[in-house]
């Protein structure tokens, strides 16, 4: 859900040049005001009207056409000056214009208020002498960055000391303190000075920046100095007044107010200026607060372990800012530690539903959604009919406590299986939605566990969602559901934990370190890379391998340990990491593996590259339509082919041979293009949680 901006209204109008140098406009959350500067010398490099007002319109449509609500605002501004940098320096050249001719004075450049509401947030970001006014219940709150004022103030201090002062022009008068006006234009975008919009990238991250909660009724003011100009400069009304005599009696009036004391030579004769009437703009807006939902999330599975349960714990967290409370049901074994279970969400209002197995009428395992997990489990495939009646019982019985006690407002589920079928049959009055993840496709299409009652239960699912587009068809196909009640939600990580910030410098190392996160399984491909890894023709003392994680098939993580342990190249297995100590193995690695036959949306691909990690991976189902165009050409990631396959994550034994040779050359073209940095880095923020929970979230309504 997204507040969307109310009553909003605007005036943008022309002082004494020829072309109106402010521009002002808003989206459905998001409203601005532009105040544009031509260079001091008057040149008009390349514009045929006026630099400032090219200038200004250009920001103008920047913003209007691709402010987007996961982009921070100064992350936005930057990418905003680079593209404008670049353009101007394209026009200039095309023009036979030496740009090392061009002096910082003759460049335009414009104060900006960008607002932007977000989950019952008003964020801001300011640069130069625009104004953000802000009122809530009685109080006025105005928000600006004063350094540019402070050296007006200088220049006018210089005005009135002139002896003619008011009896001159006021043409006349500029040019008499034309030389600090220079003076302080030459300060523009340094520490010593102020920061505005001009051609430095790092006026972004200078800027006045911040949020205010919505959480009562808004009124929120923009404006440029030719309109606040009716306080501060002329004094016609009381500073902290403005806000409500613009609400009370509208921007036209309070326009002409300032213009009719303007054309009033006798009360404006000892008023400094730069302008007769300057270019006077304002947008003003109501925000109301949204209602924040109630979420209930179910999961058969233990929550972490498992990449379904990262997804839902990302999710969670995601959602933190965006809910009023949230609840969690989930299958947990009678001996696990739920205290350090729940750690990770110690800091997040979550009420734990946990449903004990190996306890009472529960004396199993947790039913785990792959037959391999990395803990014992239960294979749904074995469970009888009384297991499955029991597990209904005791679901269906902590599905009622929380409904009562937490009383949700959305009830948010994972897989398209047994426990979310029970949900949508029992509930009738809330709405259900589910995120597919793969593997229950999986069980569905293997087995006849409740096939019946899950293919009958999951079309009446309020909205699915699905990882990639492919898993869509998919979903579409198995339970002839139309693609309008499907949505494409992909996958997410943490950036609070999986980032660079602790990443070693190996930027002069010819070593490589290999890494793997997962379970220890034969699905995952783990004994063939070992059969790639021995073809491969690199210094044996100059690569290592890292394994994380563990597998419940004690067979299958023996015989992958004793082939990685005879390899000519070190091999260390680290067991079972946590998350902090994943993202440190991440950071102390080069290249990321993932030789898996099967896999829903692995979201550990995006938690090694927020890591500096390069990819090498099997081109798995809807990875790259996921990751996109932009990852897939970095030289960030590397897809190998899939050797032809018997069944679902289970190879031809006879089309391995050919598999292997590929997959050696693959590893040997990885460390050649890391080791040669032949790639780019990609921003993959935007594929953060907190992207990937409000997306769900505001797809609820």
């Amino acid at each position: 859900m997204t507040n969307i901006l109310r009553n909003i209204k605007s005036i943008c109008r022309i002082g004494v040049g020829n072309y109106n140098e402010d521009s002002c406009d808003h989206l459905d959350n998001a409203a601005w005001v532009i105040d544009g500067a031509t260079g001091l010398n008057g040149k008009n490099l390349v514009s045929d009207t006026s630099d400032a007002h090219w200038y200004s319109n250009w920001w103008n449509s920047y913003i209007r056409e691709n402010l987007k609500d996961q982009t921070r605002l100064d992350d936005f501004l930057y990418k905003g000056l680079e593209d404008i940098r670049r353009e101007y320096i394209e026009i200039i050249s095309n023009k036979g214009i030496d740009v090392s001719s061009i002096s910082k004075i003759d460049l335009p450049s414009a104060s900006i208020c960008l607002t932007r509401v977000i989950d019952n947030r008003l964020e801001y970001i300011i640069l130069g002498d625009c104004r953000l006014y802000i009122g809530q219940s009685n109080e006025t709150i105005k928000i600006s960055d004063e350094s540019v004022s402070k050296l007006d103030d200088e220049v006018f201090e210089k005005m009135r000391s002139l002896d003619d002062f008011g009896n001159v022009s006021l043409d006349d008068t500029k040019s008499r303190v034309m030389d600090k006006i220079v003076e302080n234009r030459l300060k523009n975008n340094t520490d010593e000075g102020y920061w505005i919009l001009s051609f430095d990238k790092d006026a972004a991250y200078k800027a006045r920046s911040g949020s205010i909660d919505i959480d009562q009724e808004t009124r929120v003011m923009i404006a440029s100095d030719g309109y606040f100009s009716a306080s501060e400069k002329y004094h016609l009304y009381e500073e902290r007044d403005l806000l409500d005599l613009t609400f009370k009696r509208g921007m036209e009036s309070i326009y002409r107010e300032i213009r009719d004391f303007e054309s009033d030579e006798e009360r404006v004769r000892f008023i400094p200026r730069f302008k007769s009437m300057d270019d006077s703009t304002c947008v003003v807006f109501e925000i109301s607060p949204i209602g924040r939902r109630r979420v209930l999330h179910i999961s058969a599975q233990k929550p972490d372990y498992t990449g379904s349960g990262i997804y839902m714990s990302g999710i969670i967290k995601g959602m933190d800012h965006l809910t009023s409370g949230q609840a969690l049901i989930a299958g947990v074994d009678s001996s696990d530690d739920l205290p350090s279970m729940m750690e990770k969400f110690k800091d997040i209002d979550l009420s734990f539903y946990p449903v004990l197995y190996n306890d009472g009428i529960l004396d199993f395992n947790v039913p785990g959604m792959s037959d391999n997990m990395p803990y014992p489990s239960t294979i749904y495939k074995n469970m009888t009919d009384d297991m499955a009646g029991r597990m209904e019982s005791s679901f269906l019985s902590k599905l009622d406590q929380a409904v009562k006690e937490f009383k949700p407002d959305l009830i948010v589920c994972h897989h398209l299986y047994f426990t979310t079928s029970l949900v949508r049959e029992n509930i009738n009055d809330i709405p259900v939605v589910a995120i597919c993840h793969g593997t229950c496709l999986r069980q569905l299409m293997s087995h006849d566990f409740k096939k019946d009652l899950i293919i009958g239960a999951i079309p009446k699912l309020d909205k699915i969602y699905a990882l990639h587009d492919i898993q869509a068809g998919l979903i579409r196909d198995i339970f002839n559901i139309e693609d309008s009640r499907i949505e494409v939600l992909g996958s997410g990580y943490d950036k609070t934990i999986f980032n660079c910030e602790s990443r070693s410098d190996k930027s002069s190392s010819k070593e490589i370190t290999l890494a793997y996160a997962g379970k220890l399984a034969y699905a995952k491909g783990l004994m063939e890379f070992f059969d790639a890894l021995e073809k491969v023709d690199f210094p044996e003392e100059d690569l290592v391998f890292y394994l994380a994680g563990d597998g419940s098939e004690q067979e299958e993580v023996i015989n992958i340990k004793n082939k990685g342990n005879k390899s000519k190249f070190r091999v260390e297995f680290l067991g079972r990491l946590n998350q902090y100590q994943l993202a440190s193995m991440l950071n102390q690695s080069d290249i990321f593996v993932l030789p898996s036959y099967y896999e829903g949306l692995p979201l550990v691909l995006l938690e090694a590259m927020a890591c500096g990690n390069s990819i090498l991976t099997t081109d798995i189902d809807g990875v790259k339509e996921w990751l996109g165009q932009d990852i897939n050409t970095s030289g960030m990631i590397s897809y190998v082919g899939l050797p032809e396959m018997e069944a679902v994550s289970r190879p031809k034994v006879d089309r391995l041979g050919e598999y292997v040779d590929r997959l050696a050359l693959a590893i040997e073209d990885s460390i050649r293009t890391r080791l040669d940095k032949n790639y780019r880095q990609v921003n993959i923020e935007e594929m953060s949680w907190n992207g990937l929970a409000k997306k769900l979230y505001d797809s609820c309504d």
